[in-house]
This record gives C-alpha cells, structure tokens and sequence, in this order.
C-alpha cells in the first residue's frame, strides 16, 4: 500500500513515516506534503492508495484535500488525523469520505490498526476488480462463441433453403 503523509508539520511527518516504516507490513510512504496544495501536486505525479492528512493546515486543510480527493480520486482512501477533538470536524471529515478520524498524539498500535484496516478494504477492492475483469473476459469470450454460432446457423438454414 502506498501511503501520502500530508501535514503541516515536519516533526508529525517523520514520526508517521517511523511508525509505518517499523510497522513489519509492506506499506511504503510514497511522499510527503506540508499542505493540500502541496498534496494535491503529488497526488496527480504518483497516486497513492491512501492518504493521512492533518485537518489544520495552511492554504487547503485537510477537509478541502479529503473533498478534492473524493471528487477527483475515487478510490483513494483518506485517514484524518488531528489534535483537534471537537466532533464537527471528525463529524464533517466523515461526511466527506474520510476512513478514519484519528487524534494526535496517537500510539503507534491505533495508527498501525486502522492502517490494516485501510489494507484489508484496498485488498478487497482490488480481489472485486479482479474478479469483475475476469467476469467481463469471460462475457465478452460467451458473445464471441455465440455470435460464431448464429453466423453460421444463419448460413447453415440458407445452405439448406438452396438445396
């Protein structure tokens, strides 16, 4: 899973980078961003599969980036975590797609199960396209077969009007 840390501040970035770097799972931070513009730039160079983003943030906070992502980058997931716990805001990041609201400071075992939880919903999201691409493979090799089979049942039934 590739993972864009957005926040504001470079000490929260380095510590969130730490904690999935010595998580033991195959997650790979691929960049960091100080603010939503930043983020946003990012996003359309390397698209991540998830992104954890401060809410407080100059130029585009975190619900700004969340609403951009959700809009533009459907399948991105996006994790929020703040120092702020007052309910309108995890209540609003939420309402605009946000997987999780988490507050800081956070111990590296909260961060590390909702970032398995992220895992889990991308591994089901890609298993589901799997399996509808093979779906679709399979539907599109029945029309073949079908579409052989009545061009020449059609040109079998005149083959037999002739004779």
């Amino acid at each position: 899973m590739k993972i864009l840390i957005v926040d504001d501040e470079h000490i929260i970035r380095s510590g969130i980078r730490a904690i999935i770097q010595c998580s033991g799972e195959n997650w790979s931070v691929s960049g960091e961003a100080q603010d939503g513009i930043d983020a946003v730039e990012q996003l359309e160079r390397d698209l991540p599969d998830l992104v954890i983003t401060d809410i407080r943030m100059p130029e585009m906070d975190g619900i700004e980036l969340t609403k951009y992502i959700k809009t533009n980058f459907k399948e991105v997931l996006v994790i929020i975590i703040s120092g702020y716990a007052e309910f309108n805001f995890a209540q609003e990041a939420i309402r605009y797609g946000a997987l999780d609201y988490i507050l800081k400071p956070t111990k590296p075992e909260n961060l590390i199960s909702v970032l398995q939880n992220a895992q889990k919903m991308i591994d089901e999201r890609d298993l589901t396209k799997a399996e509808e691409k093979k779906l679709n493979h399979e539907i599109a090799e029945l029309k073949s077969k079908l579409n052989a089979k009545s061009t020449n049942f059609g040109a079998d039934r005149h083959d037999s009007r002739e004779k």
